[in-house]
């Protein structure tokens, strides 16, 4: 151990340590964490306001610092040091900010699924519905909802081709959508209006 060794606040004593940590030397390592630790935990707690991230951020720099000891260039330790860890500070929030970005789009694409994934329930659950629901309707009635809503056909050639007036094509059609409405009350009446075009 070297920790008697400089007197604490000298230049010339900081170079030395310096020098020693490029050759391997533990001690020097040990002098340099003891001496910092707390005053770099400091600056790192004040700019993340987290115990933990503060901690990890130090614990990264000091790990470095004896990993790449050999290849580090340190003209004055204490500069080096507080440079240090307000560039892993400023790291850290990049990768925050980025990683938020990716989890937000991430987020918006899984949602944008989820809520294609529904609509097409729904719409299967109304199809499956009006498919019931077109079941209880008298033939007549039926067959004129049918040919105005899957085949297209206006009020005239619907009743041209069954030899019905207009009016009673009207009326099968105004029956039809008031009994299908009420057995697919459970449905947004919204959609149905959508749908039925009433």
């Amino acid at each position: 151990m070297i920790e008697k060794t400089f007197p604490l606040g000298t230049e010339n004593s900081l170079d030395e340590v310096t020098a020693l940590l490029k050759k391997g030397d533990q001690g020097a390592y040990e002098y340099i964490y003891k001496r910092y630790w707390y005053k770099i935990f400091l600056v790192a707690y004040k700019k993340t306001k987290s115990k933990e991230t503060a901690e990890e951020l130090v614990q990264e720099l000091f790990l470095n610092l004896w990993k790449k000891r050999e290849h580090l260039e340190i003209h004055q330790l204490e500069h080096y040091l507080f440079s240090s860890i307000k560039h892993s500070i400023f790291a850290y929030y990049a990768s925050q900010s980025l990683e938020h970005k990716y989890i937000e789009s991430a987020r918006g694409q899984v949602e944008s699924e989820l809520s294609g994934i529904e609509e097409t329930i729904a719409v299967d659950e109304i199809n499956i519905a009006l498919k019931r629901g077109l079941e209880t309707l008298p033939d007549k009635t039926k067959k004129v909802f049918q040919m105005s809503r899957f085949e297209n056909l206006s009020v005239h050639q619907i009743a041209k081709k069954l030899k019905l007036s207009d009016k009673a094509v009207e009326y099968h059609l105004t029956k039809s959508l008031k009994i299908l409405k009420t057995l697919l009350k459970d449905f947004i009446i919204s959609i149905l209006i959508f749908i039925f075009g009433y």
